[in-house]
């Protein structure tokens, strides 16, 4: 038998009506034969009687094993903790006796967006979506970016998250893999301490920079610099024009540019543009036509 209390957070005691008991036997599946008989897993659901003080389990028909036992709690919108026990002939019921199991509240995590300026981006649907395994039930989270570019996420279970930002069919950036840790301390007000992650969203759109010898063709081969002339806000991009003349300068933020192209048999040429947010393009082209 293996027999077990629960301590509770008293945050969590409004909404704590049962709890479940996971004991599942930790053998190295990789190391099993086909041949050998599955590790012993049970689940047992109780109900709770507050009334009856610190919530208990006892969990019987427990076979004796050469490998521990994890003894895990689950309750609705809570972290559980786990434990190592022992059980055989010379312990039927726990190496260490009782099982001491906790429920915390869940985790707080804040999520910031910052552009490859490191300016804060606003406005923006931030998914915190659950990957890989669980025993408790996890939902996807849902929030938006305030104007310091930062959401915060209240009651997360522990698990592994995939962090995608805008559309989750076509994110703004890399989905973003983050561990959310169950609640070890918590601030003087009753609040969890705060995990979080940053993740650089790329502000502006895609510029592409054309090439063009004075009498037609193409110029390959270019090189080319583009910088901000708003100098509060600069920001530089290099590159080469490939052999149809077109170079893309990636992820430009909105503001006024100059662009200097320089080929040795067709001059130089200094442009001035502008990337504007408002014009409803997702791509900018801008057109240069070389001295020579």
């Amino acid at each position: 038998m293996i027999s077990g209390r629960i301590g509770v957070s008293t945050r969590l005691l409004r909404d704590f009506y049962r709890y479940t008991i996971v004991v599942e036997e930790e053998v190295n599946r990789a190391a099993r034969k086909p041949s050998d008989p599955p590790p012993f897993l049970r689940k047992a659901t109780f109900p709770v009687d507050l009334s009856a003080g610190t919530p208990f389990f006892d969990i019987d028909d427990i076979p004796f094993s050469t490998h521990p036992y994890r003894v895990f709690v689950i309750a609705d919108g809570m972290n559980g903790s786990s434990a190592l026990t022992y059980i055989d002939a010379a312990h039927p019921h726990g190496r260490d006796g009782e099982v001491h199991l906790v429920l915390t509240p869940g985790s707080y995590f804040a999520v910031a967006l910052l552009d490859q300026r490191r300016s804060p981006r606003g406005g923006l649907d931030v998914y915190m979506r659950p990957v890989g395994a669980a025993l408790g039930a996890r939902k996807t989270l849902l929030g938006r970016t305030g104007g310091d570019g930062r959401v915060l996420f209240e009651n997360v279970l522990q698990g592994e998250y995939e962090v995608l930002v805008g559309d989750t069919t076509q994110p703004m950036a890399p989905a973003k893999r983050v561990l959310v840790r169950g609640v070890t301390t918590v601030a003087a007000d009753g609040r969890p301490d705060t995990q979080a992650v940053t993740i650089e969203v790329p502000d502006g759109k895609h510029v592409t920079i054309e090439v063009s010898g004075r009498w037609g063709g193409v110029v390959e081969n270019a090189e080319l610099k583009a910088w901000q002339l708003e100098i509060k806000r600069y920001f530089e991009f290099t590159g080469k024009t490939d052999r149809d003349g077109r170079y893309v300068l990636k992820n430009m933020p909105y503001g006024k540019y100059q662009i200097s192209v320089g080929s040795a048999g067709h001059g130089r040429r200094d442009v001035r543009f502008e990337v504007k947010p408002d014009d409803g393009l997702q791509e900018q082209v801008v057109k240069i036509e070389m001295p020579r």
